[in-house]
């Protein structure tokens, strides 16, 4: 049981994630952005100035920017936190992990309703891979049965795999459009048919649709750079996670009501 801790804020660890990211920043050709220091500089003031909570969930999320995400999940039972009772929100989080917090946050919160009791191997054909997450089976087989995710060409789901930020936004475009029932036309693997949201995704690259469909419905909040940069094939992070998992619950909750 994470305990609830006063907060702090550690401005050298604020600046070394900031400079992690801004070596990431590309456009759609891959060539970095030039120009673009004075905007981490902007941008890294605004975050340490940013009003705090003044409580947090773990000790490792008051300085970062998805505490309140982290914060709301871990109050609803969706998230939690490792042995040493801190949540580790930069590290890198794999796709099974991913689905299964993205399913609790979109579908059904309580992993014991028995949704996700199938505990056969799933359908794809990376079958040791797949042994090492038997923990995930039963999230992996509701998202395949209900057209959530296809997995690779190959056949393969490579459960242990970091996850990309351009997957998980498919994956949550997916569960948003299950359960609202009637946008799972707008969805598909042909890239935007208009111009791209941000500058660094081409029209033409799969992930496109998904990525302007998630940003139309507010699913990407937190996560967008300088208003132009969506970073569509970075690992994503724990914390990254729940920011997403936080606003897919949010939006879907606030359309119920």
């Amino acid at each position: 049981m994470s305990q609830v801790y006063a907060n702090s804020i550690n401005v050298s660890e604020t600046k070394l994630h900031l400079d992690l990211y801004k070596r990431k920043i590309k456009n759609a050709d891959g060539d970095a952005i030039r120009g673009i220091i004075d905007l981490v500089d902007d941008f890294e003031q605004e975050k340490i100035n940013k009003d705090l909570v003044t409580k947090c969930a773990f000790p490792d999320i008051c300085q970062t920017p998805y505490k309140d995400a982290v914060n709301h999940l871990f109050a609803l039972g969706i998230v939690k936190g490792y042995d040493d009772d801190t949540f580790r929100p930069y590290n890198n989080i794999t796709r099974s992990e991913f689905l299964k917090m993205a399913l609790l946050a979109g579908v059904e919160k309580d992993p014991e309703n028995g949704i996700y009791d199938n505990k056969n191997m799933p359908n794809f054909i990376d079958e040791e891979e797949l042994k090492k997450a038997e923990w995930a089976w039963g999230y992996i087989n509701y998202a395949d049965n209900n057209n959530i995710i296809n997995g690779y060409d190959t056949g393969e789901f490579k459960p242990l795999n970091n996850i990309l930020r351009k997957q998980a936004i498919k994956i949550l475009s997916k569960i948003y459009c299950n359960a609202q029932k009637d946008c799972q036309a707008a969805l598909d693997d042909e890239g935007c048919k208009d111009t791209p949201p941000f500058d660094d995704i081409k029209k033409g690259d799969w992930s496109c649709n998904y990525i302007d469909f998630a940003y139309r419905h507010y699913f990407l909040e937190d996560l967008i750079y300088y208003s132009k940069y969506i970073l569509p094939d970075t690992e994503l992070t724990r914390g990254e996670m729940a920011q997403l998992a936080w606003n897919l619950y949010d939006r879907l909750n606030a359309e119920k009501n």
